[in-house]
């Protein structure tokens, strides 16, 4: 288990002997694993756990929420990948800790964290892409399947937190013993987007502070919608992360009201349809991060939306994906379509 926590990307360092440094590193995550191990069960934090697609921009969206929150929260954000974070991250002795995870199998060192949590909130925001244009559909079971003991887990005053537009992830409730919430575009999820539109007409901005897009929207819930402005991004990827936060939050006694207003604080991760100012009056749409087929055709089709007389497109590599020659011709053939230069 603790052999993840000195893996390299490099194909270099995969096919040498294990050096003094990687042994140097694990030893020192063992250490401060175990320190986090002890410091967790003098803290007692409740802790949330976010996995999947849209991890990133849920963690984002979290931020902000909990900072507006009237209960007055403590709260530390960590990425699941390293333990001396984790340690760093229960020093502040916090309320919360937000923990973002890829896979479930990278949850498997922090065991100790859903035994001894004084709560237990499972955010899970699905495996794959959404397939840009489909409000619902069906990812193979086998990528739910590695989630299956994570819900299990859940106690009665436990939360789990689910996508609902993702029919095979919807099903993993089923059965859960904790509090359910679902999210989603689809208007059967307790927390849903709706409405949605990027403004970029300069009449609805602020570009003198740098604010060149406004994506507006409805967060929705069974009983209530409000109007959502998010500055300077595009993209559902942002809505997918907005309503699983809104969700968790609400979990958290927080009033939609109060969410919708924080929520005008948001910030994108770097690289996730970001909408930069550059130099000679050039609009920059950052979509570098985790780019996929779906994020790529969505990134163009975005240009759409701004006026310009030119229009280009940098394209990069595209891994994950089964065919990706197939692929990066389809976005191609999109990008020819409305960009200028390619």
């Amino acid at each position: 288990r603790m052999c993840q926590f000195c893996t390299s990307d490099s194909e270099d360092a995969k096919l040498s002997a294990p050096s003094f440094f990687s042994i140097k590193n694990l030893l020192y995550d063992c250490m401060f694993l175990l320190l986090a191990k002890i410091l967790f069960s003098i803290v007692k934090p409740k802790a949330v756990f976010v996995f999947g697609q849209y991890r990133m921009t849920t963690m984002a969206a979290l931020m902000p929420i909990f900072a507006a929150s009237k209960i007055g929260l403590s709260v530390s954000y960590v990425n699941g990948s390293s333990a001396r974070a984790l340690f760093f991250g229960l020093l502040g002795f916090p309320e919360i800790i937000c923990i973002m995870f890829k896979d479930a199998d990278d949850v498997l060192p922090y065991g100790f964290l859903q035994k001894s949590a004084k709560k237990y909130f499972l955010v899970l925001t699905g495996a794959v892409d959404i397939p840009y244009g489909i409000e619902v559909f069906a990812s193979e079971k086998e990528l739910a399947e590695p989630f299956v003991p994570l819900v299990k887990s859940l106690k009665s005053g436990d939360g789990l937190i689910v996508l609902d537009d993702d029919v095979t992830f919807r099903d993993l409730k089923d059965g859960a013993l904790g509090k359910v919430h679902t999210f989603g575009f689809h208007s059967d999820g307790d927390v849903y987007v709706s409405n949605t539109s990027l403004l970029t007409d300069e009449k609805f901005l602020d570009q003198g502070k740098g604010v060149m897009a406004v994506l507006n929207a409805k967060i929705n819930t069974q009983k209530q919608s409000l109007p959502l402005w998010l500055y300077n991004v595009a993209g559902r990827s942002h809505l997918y992360g907005v309503a699983a936060a809104s969700a968790t939050a609400l979990m958290f006694g927080m009033n939609l009201l109060e969410i919708a207003e924080a929520l005008k604080e948001y910030r994108p991760p770097r690289g996730y349809l970001r909408i930069l100012k550059g130099r000679k009056d050039v609009t920059i749409l950052d979509d570098s991060a985790d780019a996929t087929l779906f994020s790529m055709l969505e990134a163009i089709e975005t240009l759409d939306n701004f006026s310009s007389k030119t229009r280009i497109a940098v394209i990069g590599d595209l891994t994950g994906v089964a065919k990706p020659e197939a692929a990066m011709r389809n976005i191609a053939v999109q990008a020819i379509k409305r960009c200028d230069i390619l």
